[in-house]
């Protein structure tokens, strides 16, 4: 059986008040699904009027928690036996899983698009599901998220993903559609 995963919310940034706290046990499947349904579920959506202008967005861009959380199941050290943490904040969200950088890869290297899998059968799983692009594209696609939103995602390559809450301020112009499960999700509360 796989270790298991756990997550936590917090009421402050020190973590020193949970909220709410879910372990996760099963197939990495599984684990993965609770724990991206967790993020989903702490992701606020936000409408804000700036005069007659309607802005919706996410306290984070869900393609950014999305690729981190597949990033932490791809690439963990499977032979360590402690578990993948997701820590969300109200300034930031953090996704921690063991193992850091693979032998012969640096923080550096991460901005080539370098595809280095950790466990290639695992890799060709998940890129069989189309979980993964199996190219190198992860963390791009993290960064390239977050463009205009005045912050950068973190990654200290030692397998622990950080993500700052956008400054409201800061993205107050941003116009972002609304996600499709949002708007699936008053389709059905409508009937």
């Amino acid at each position: 059986m796989p270790p298991d995963g756990e997550a936590a919310a917090f009421s402050d940034d020190g973590r020193s008040v949970f909220t709410e706290r879910c372990e996760y046990e099963g197939s990495i499947l599984k684990q993965l699904s609770d724990a991206y349904a967790f993020l989903e579920a702490h992701n606020h959506y936000r409408t804000e009027f700036i005069g007659l202008e309607r802005i919706d967005h996410n306290d984070y861009p869900a393609v950014a928690l999305r690729e981190a959380l597949v990033n932490s199941v791809a690439h963990r050290e499977y032979a360590l036996s402690g578990p993948t943490l997701v820590s969300v904040m109200p300034s930031a969200v953090e996704i921690v899983s063991l193992g850091g950088l693979p032998m012969g890869i640096e923080y550096e290297d991460l901005s080539a698009r370098i595809s280095m899998p950790r466990n290639r059968a695992l890799a060709n799983v998940l890129f069989r599901l189309e979980l993964i692009e199996a190219y190198g594209t992860g963390i791009g696609r993290m960064r390239e998220s977050y463009e205009g939103e005045g912050v950068v995602p973190g990654d200290s390559g030692d397998g622990e993903y950080v993500f700052d809450r956008p400054a409201e301020q800061e993205c107050a112009g941003c116009r972002v559609p609304e996600p499709a499960g949002i708007a699936a999700r008053r389709r059905r509360c409508a009937r």
